[in-house]
């Protein structure tokens, strides 16, 4: 090849490299999946390019820890080792930006990269070779083994396997800020990243906090007939270190203030109303003392003289100071408390302790007594018991929930099954974001200061909202109406969720939960409707708006895939928990290959017939754990052969890795024989599958 023709090949292969690089820097939502494809099939090649092949293990780094690479994500990346050109890495990465690509062309620029390398190694082999023929101390037949076996090398078949999805870690969406209105937007997005958490955190918190300054004062009227209250419950799941507490003070901040105001405002009111109480029952005292011992001819003077003032007693009304969130409270006081403050409260805590109080903690007979939680959430009559007193009944309470906790609390609420028996899980929206531990910036910018004052102040102003009032003048939730649009919209999301809930439809085994899905999502249209006008006096005169139930839609959708992670982790997806069984044992044996009725045997003291592996196989291939292979013909009578099924390697070199001891050596789990144990057999040790938390 003359020198020209090389720098021909030279400029076509660098041309395909920077189109490579410009699908993979577009930012697209397959980013993940294109980065894994090209590294598949680049497998030990290069780039030609010294700077192409940086650009490149730079974005692959990026998105191996779950970001998006962009030009200036990638950018900072590279600059911490030091500038490439005058311009730095920003003109470099701007440069490649400007070569149009398209996706369809990926694989093929991949592989023309992919080929480039192979020929460079060819050449470099042979130099190699060649070099070495020259000693006539070593056998030719050794030069060209050794010849054969790195030539070989060069192009080993692309494996057609993609990654196994482990179970519990399907991929989640990441939360739609943009539904939110342009001030609660700007903080939520600004204090992911000055505590470098997942947005997800602040905008769930964010919705309880909206639920916390609105509910109680105004409903939702969906249809004739049909109302929903604006009230939730919001439970985000994140592992320890993820600064939960940090975000939580942040997020509740301004209700902090609004209470500690509030009190001092209403501080001499209430003292003052005290001291006349004490007064009047002093005076109470007195006069049923001077009756008790009053002659029978002044008895019913003196009666009627207490009488007075005991009916001025019980008038008499001591100002409660607004209390909009507690924590650590019994179901029993949060009744009072509901009761005490118009049948408004926000239980809202940064830990998983309000479970463990809900499951009987402080019951004396350690049950739990839910009726608090679910009665405040739907609006039904809650009847409060006092001490000495009638009973008091709150009409329509609304008790908002707001809760921070770490993955083992989820996963210990499936051991509470009235939790779910009596429809306290179906009642939360649950949110299981993405870990940002070891991803985050130490040097992450502050939430600008004009950023939280408008954030302060919206929440303030929904918090100072006043609600409707009736004919006697007395308050009442203001009633926010669905215009026709609206409606239609919340019908269309209704049909869309609907299939789905069948006896085998995707969503059949959280049907409690999805089958409240659109009720929540009219709660959510509710919300958004009022906070996009925080200042206005009557935001119920308005009809809400078509384009608001899309954007509680979008938040419902979100909310869906991530009920689906948390009842996945919680253990209430069955052929999940079957699916996981079976892996056990495929990992365990390590068997590239089995057949339906070898993983019966296997693990028949866990399946009754061989029918019942079906639906867990299916869980597997979905995951990509396995794939069915072809059934071979059946040669003359007899049983058909058993389906069989070949294992995805990349799942088996994982279990190999993790499953080795220190010395690097495998131990029994290389058995091909191994089985689970049946009932009442010895357990084997627990195995890390893949994605599983250690």
């Amino acid at each position: 090849m003359s020198a020209r023709d090389r720098d021909a090949e030279r400029a076509v292969v660098e041309e395909a490299e920077r189109q490579v690089l410009s699908v993979l820097l577009s930012g697209s939502e397959a980013q993940s999946a294109q980065v894994a494809r090209v590294r598949e099939l680049l497998g030990p090649a290069t780039f030609s390019r010294d700077k192409h092949d940086k650009i490149f293990r730079a974005i692959e780094s990026i998105v191996e820890h779950g970001d998006r690479a962009i030009l200036t994500t990638v950018a900072k990346k590279l600059d911490r080792n030091g500038a490439l050109t005058p311009g730095g890495w920003l003109a470099a990465i701007s440069g490649i930006l400007e070569h149009t690509a398209t996706v369809g062309s990926l694989e093929c620029n991949v592989r023309l990269v992919r080929d480039a390398w192979e020929r460079r190694e060819l050449r470099r082999v042979a130099w190699t070779a060649a070099q070495e023929s020259e000693d006539a101390t070593e056998p030719v037949a050794v030069i060209l083994d050794r010849l054969q076996t790195q030539v070989a090398a060069l192009s080993p078949e692309v494996s057609t396997w993609q990654p196994p999805i482990p179970f519990g870690d399907a991929p989640v969406p990441t939360f739609p800020t943009e539904v939110f209105p342009r001030w609660l937007r700007g903080f939520v997005e600004a204090e992911a990243i000055a505590t470098q958490t997942p947005n997800d955190l602040p905008a769930m918190l964010g919705i309880s906090v909206l639920s916390a300054s609105l509910a109680g004062k105004i409903r939702v009227l969906v249809d004739e007939g049909y109302e929903e209250p604006v009230n939730t419950f919001t439970v985000t799941v994140l592992p320890p270190g993820n600064r939960k507490s940090g975000v939580f003070r942040d997020m509740t901040a301004p209700i902090e203030a609004f209470e500690k105001e509030t009190a001092a405002v209403m501080r001499e009111a209430v003292t003052c109303a005290e001291q006349r109480r004490r007064i009047l029952e002093l005076e109470l005292k007195k006069a049923e003392a001077r009756v008790a011992e009053a002659e029978s001819g002044k008895r019913d003077e003196l009666l009627h003289a207490a009488e007075k003032v005991r009916k001025e007693h019980d008038a008499l009304k001591v100002p409660v100071p607004p209390r909009v969130i507690v924590d650590d409270c019994t179901p029993e006081k949060l009744a009072s408390l509901l009761r005490d403050h118009d049948g408004r409260i926000a239980l809202l805590s940064a830990e998983g302790d309000a479970f463990d109080i809900m499951a009987g903690r402080y019951s004396n007979n350690g049950s739990a007594n839910l009726g608090v939680y679910l009665k405040g959430h739907a609006g039904d009559a809650l009847r409060v018991d006092r001490q000495g007193r009638a009973p008091e009944f709150v009409s329509n309470p609304a008790l908002t929930l707001g809760i921070t906790v770490q993955p083992d609390v989820l996963r210990g609420l499936m051991t509470r099954p009235e939790f779910r028996g009596r429809g306290l899980l179906a009642r939360c929206l649950f949110s299981v974001p993405t870990s940002t531990l070891g991803r985050r910036d130490s040097d992450a910018p502050p939430v600008p200061e004009v950023v939280r004052a408008e954030y302060e102040r919206g929440i303030g102003r929904l918090l100072c909202a006043s609600p409707a009032v009736d004919a006697k003048g007395a308050g009442v939730p203001g009633l926010v109406r669905f215009s026709p649009e609206a409606r239609a919209a919340l019908r269309d999301f209704q049909r869309w969720l609907e299939p789905q809930l069948g006896e085998f439809g995707s969503l059949a085994h959280i049907t409690d939960w999805a089958g409240k899905l659109a009720g929540a999502v009219a709660r959510l249209a509710g919300l958004l409707h009022v906070a996009e006008q925080p200042g206005r006096r009557a935001p119920w005169d308005l009809p809400l708006s078509r384009e608001c139930v899309e954007r509680s839609v979008a938040i419902g959708k979100y909310l869906l895939g991530h009920a689906l992670g948390a009842f996945q982790q919680m253990g209430a997806d069955r052929d999940v928990e079957k699916a996981r069984l079976v892996l056990h044992w495929v990992l365990r044996a390590e068997v590239p290959t089995f057949t339906k009725r070898e993983a019966f045997e296997a693990t028949k003291g866990r399946f009754k017939k061989v029918a019942d592996l079906e639906p867990a196989l299916r869980v597997l291939e979905d995951h990509r754990y396995i794939t069915a292979r072809p059934r071979p013909p059946r040669d003359g009578p007899g049983r058909k052969p058993s389906p069989s099924y070949a294992v995805n390697p990349q799942a088996l070199g994982i279990y190999s890795h993790n499953s080795r001891d220190g010395s690097g050596n495998l131990g029994s789990a290389n058995t091909a024989n191994k089985s689970l144990p049946g009932p009442g057999a010895e357990q084997a040790p627990e195995v890390v599958m893949p994605g599983d938390n250690a």
